[in-house]
Formats: C-alpha cells, structure tokens, sequence
C-alpha cells in the first residue's frame, strides 16, 4: 500500500531517471497531442527498466507479458517477499481525448498531472487515448516513488506509441521532481544545485558539481556529487578527509582519495549509498570531523553554507627591535594552513601573517626562529607561530629575508586588538617593541 510521506523520495525520480527520458517536456494531460489517438501495441514490460522493478521489488524481475484484444500487461511478482506489482496499457480509444474513465472510489492525486489513485495500491492515468494501470502490492510503498514511476511509465509509453495518423510520438520530457514543502504539499522547484558552490578545507578550494541521482547495478540509490579540488599549497598531499551526508538523522560517510599537486587540480566524485527513503530536502554535506572546523553545504532549500573562506587582513606596519626591523606586509584569517593542508580545531583560526625581516647589526649568519615571535590576543593570552611553515631564514648584513609565514591560532570570535612583539638582539638581552593592529 501506499504510505503518506512529507519529504520527496530519491529512488522515485532515480528509478524516473532510469526511464532514459530526463531530457524531454511531457506534455500536459489536456496539451495539444497529449491525447491524439493512436494505433499498435506496446510491450509492457519493456517501459519499466528491470533496476527499477529491484528498487520496488528487491528482484531483478524482467517481468511476465500478456496481450489481451488490444490491451499489453506486465507481470512482476517477488515470490520470497510476496510483493508484485502489474502495468496494464489499455487497447487505443480506453482513455478517449485522454480522459480517464471514472471509477469508483478513484481520487486526483495532488500534482500528479492527470494521475489518479484507486484505494491502496493502484495508480490509473491516461497515455494519449489508452487507459493505464499501475498497481503495485509491495507493502509500504512511498506514494512520491509511486507517482514518479508512474508519470515515468508514461513518459516512456508515450515515446513508444506511434500516432493513428503515423507521425509517430511527440518529443517528450520528463518534468523536474517535485520537492516537498515545509506543509508538505509539493512545490514545482526542480532537484538539488550545487554546482559552483566552494569551500575551503585543509589547503583545498573545493567546489562542487550538481547532484546526480542513480541507481547502482543492484539497484540501489545513489547521490553523486562530481567535485575538483584545487591544492592551495605548494606540496602533494592526498585527499582522504571524510565527508558526511546526513538527512534524517542519518549518516552516510564517503572518503576520496586523491593525490594532488601543490598548486593543482583534479577531479574527483562523492559518492553515497543512500536508503530508498532518503531525500534531499534537508540533505548536509559536511567536510571534515567535529574536533575541527568544518565546512557544510545543504543541498535542499534551507540551510546555510559555511565555505570557511579566507578573509583577507588589512594590516601593515612595522616592528623595531634594536637592529632588527620586521615588516608585516598582509595577513589573513582562516581555518586552514596549506602549507601542511591541515584544518585548525574546532573554536579556533589560523591568524597568517607575511612578513620581511632584516638585520643591521651583524656580520655574521643569524637564524629567525618561530619563538622570536609572539602573538598577544585580545584576553592577554600569547602564542608563538605554529610549526606550519618554520621562519628560520638566515639573516646576514641588511639581506632581509622576504615573505616569512607567521602562522598563528587565535580563539573566535577573533574581533579584538592584537599585538604581535619580536625578540631583539641586543646581547642575548630580550628587548620586545609591540607592532598593534585590530581584527574587526
């Protein structure tokens, strides 16, 4: 029987797709050709793909035919689950001007452009001015998944049956799945867009395709989501990071694995076994694990994305300590560090600074190192740079050495003033000359 369902079921427009029609217009019951009459048969069983008979069924069933007097019926039927289902396709003139005959107890279903539900199990609609029957004994069948299977059976019926006066079939599209609304009505909108979307996770920029959903060989459903990740970094690293799908309260996880250039780009796929139930109205992809920061894109209609993109510092200025002249020349607040391509832990980011030193007092090599600087935050807390990028370049004799990486953690909210302070080298003595700027 068919079961009431608020959200829009995957394999119902999976199972559509399948029907091989996703890039045609249907015409509307009652649109000019819709029900021009029609002459031959067709096979029945052929218009419902045998993967589609497995996400209803669970069997690759390829179905039992039947002609009658001008009438062709499929027969489906799992005999270890007692689940079957039938299509009967009426003899041309059974849905004449492709009305369909009334029946008693049958109800217009919503949306369902012309479909017609009879008691628990049935489904009739007109193709052209033949009368067709859907019913289907499967248990609980999600009513979205009926309604798109049988709009589908349409599609292909249609694109099957030759015209009276030999013209042949109008070109046909399938209409774009209907999404559910927060009432649960259903809204006209099409499918999931992704496609440009970009976050940014441990060194990547990664943007996302548009969602496609398959069924798999054993016909099972399926969200792939084609990706390219740009390595932001200058090193290989691999792309093993777990994604997370959720929707429902469940969750599916997926790891590529990748091996990027520092500098480059490559294409990769997500990919998720999904339930037939699952649906993409309140669908989230998340990247990364919840010690870290991470990034989430919805892929329905509600939600908001978090891209984790760089925010670009105005600060510049200048640090005097004895003969020790540091120039910080920008800055940036993010939540990755591409050098390494790793994420910053949860609460926290990464505040990069890029600077010029310089020494005037030594005619001698002299090293820099990470613990020459110090980070004062907003609370009065200090930080020396992170081992992300060591700053241990060699000082001679006014020889600066040019853009050195500073690589900060800060808490957030990260608004607040900052003091960044370089030891000198005055003897062995620490002398620190404060440089100040505001994060906003």
């Amino acid at each position: 029987m068919f079961t009431k369902s608020k959200t829009r079921g995957l394999v119902a427009f999976s199972a559509f797709a399948l029907v091989g029609l996703a890039g045609c217009d249907l015409p509307p019951q009652g649109a000019p050709g819709a029900a021009a009459p029609t002459s031959g048969t067709v096979d029945a069983c052929s218009v419902v793909p045998v993967a589609v008979v497995n996400t209803v069924l669970g069997i690759n069933d390829p179905g039992k035919p039947q002609l009658g007097d001008g009438t062709t019926s499929c027969h489906w039927e799992n005999a270890s689950t007692s689940s079957s289902m039938d299509l009967e396709i009426g003899a041309p003139g059974s849905a004449a001007g492709g009305t369909v005959p009334a029946a008693d107890s049958a109800e217009p279903i919503p949306n369902g452009d012309g479909v017609e539900g009879v008691g628990k199990d049935t489904l009739r609609f007109a193709v052209r001015d033949r009368l067709c029957t859907l019913r289907i004994d499967a248990g609980n069948v999600n009513p979205d998944l009926a309604l798109r299977l049988a709009q589908g059976i349409r599609a292909a019926t249609v694109a099957s049956l030759p015209a009276a006066d030999g013209s042949g079939a109008a070109p046909v599209q399938v209409p774009p799945p209907a999404q559910a609304s927060a009432s649960g009505g259903q809204s006209s909108e099409g499918p999931s867009t992704v496609a440009g979307k970009t976050i940014y996770y441990e060194g990547f920029k990664i943007t996302l395709g548009d969602v496609a959903q398959s069924l798999s060989d054993n016909g099972k459903p399926v969200i792939e989501i084609p990706v390219t990740y740009e390595n932001i970094g200058a090193s290989t690293s691999y792309v093993t990071r777990p994604v997370d799908l959720a929707s429902a309260g469940s969750h599916i996880q997926y790891s590529d694995s990748l091996q990027v250039p520092g500098g480059a780009k490559s294409a990769g796929k997500l990919s998720f076994n999904v339930d037939p139930s699952f649906t993409l109205n309140d669908a989230v992809l998340t990247f990364g694990g919840a010690d870290k920061e991470q990034a989430v894109v919805p892929l329905g209609d509600t939600g908001q994305v978090v891209a984790l993109e760089p925010a670009p510092l105005a600060v510049a200025g200048t640090v005097q300590a004895g003969s020790l002249t540091v120039t910080v020349k920008s800055g940036e607040l993010r939540a990755d560090a591409p050098p390494d391509n790793v994420e910053v832990p949860r609460g926290k980011r990464y505040l990069h600074l890029v600077l010029d030193a310089v020494r005037t007092d030594v005619h001698y090599p002299s090293n820099l190192s990470a613990s020459d600087f110090v980070l004062v935050m907003p609370n009065g807390a200090k930080a020396n740079p992170e081992n992300v990028q060591i700053i241990s370049s060699i000082l001679t004799d006014q020889t600066p050495a040019r853009d050195l990486n500073c690589w900060f953690i800060v808490d957030t909210p990260t608004a607040g003033q900052y003091q960044l302070t370089v030891a000198g080298p005055s003897s062995g003595a620490t002398v620190l000359t404060p440089f100040q700027f505001t994060v906003s």
